[in-house]
């Protein structure tokens, strides 16, 4: 048997783990395309590996620093609802000077966000994951997929709110006081950068046909 010492301590942060997560698409239940963008949700596996863990300041939620883990991936059958977007949103986002990833990974915070509220779930219930370039769909895609094996219905339901979703997300950052991005929003500025707040509001926009 192996042990873990623990001891009480007196510091300003949390600890959050940093994950790699890969998702492969296993079936696709429904797809709509609208525009530029289409909607899906479908069955996926999930496996998810530890790879640090991170120190996250109590009241601000900055990243102060990180710390080494070694634990076993985890693999998981679960549904997914899916949002991809077409390589012109990425190309006009470039011509106005702003950041596509940075864009993306705004996104996937505000929508895990919404997405909680929406089906009235616990946020850590969900889990929202951008990639720049799905490997089955090969266009950027965000994923919002269920922590629960085989789901519980949250995505189908994602799939049929998409519309009111998405205005709730671009309506979340634009009353958002904050100048470039905060946990309440995008994410903290630090980690979305300086465009990321603004980057995101357009790619809503543009996925919605408004832009």
């Amino acid at each position: 048997r192996r042990k873990a010492y623990v001891r009480r301590v007196d510091v300003d942060y949390y600890t959050d783990a940093e994950v790699k997560t890969d998702i492969k698409v296993l079936d696709m239940f429904q797809e709509n395309a609208e525009g530029p963008a289409t909607r899906a949700h479908g069955e996926v596996s999930v496996t998810t590996t530890p790879t640090q863990y991170k120190k996250i300041k109590f009241g601000s939620h900055e990243n102060i620093g990180y710390g080494k883990i070694t634990l076993p991936e985890l693999e998981m059958h679960t549904t997914s609802y899916m949002w991809q977007l077409q390589e012109a949103i990425e190309a006009e986002l470039k011509r106005e000077g702003l950041d596509f990833a940075a864009g993306m990974k705004g996104l996937g915070a505000v929508m895990g966000t919404v997405a909680a509220l929406y089906v009235m779930c616990d946020p850590q219930d969900i889990r929202s994951v951008p990639m720049l370039k799905s490997p089955f769909h090969r266009q950027a895609t965000i994923f919002v997929y269920e922590c629960y094996p085989g789901g519980v219905g949250f995505s189908e339901k994602l799939y049929e709110m998409h519309r009111d979703l998405l205005e709730a997300a671009r309506d979340l950052i634009r009353v958002c006081p904050c100048e470039a991005g905060c946990p309440s929003c995008v994410g903290p500025a630090l980690e979305v950068g300086p465009t990321g707040k603004l980057s995101t509001v357009r790619i809503i926009e543009m996925g919605m046909g408004c832009g």
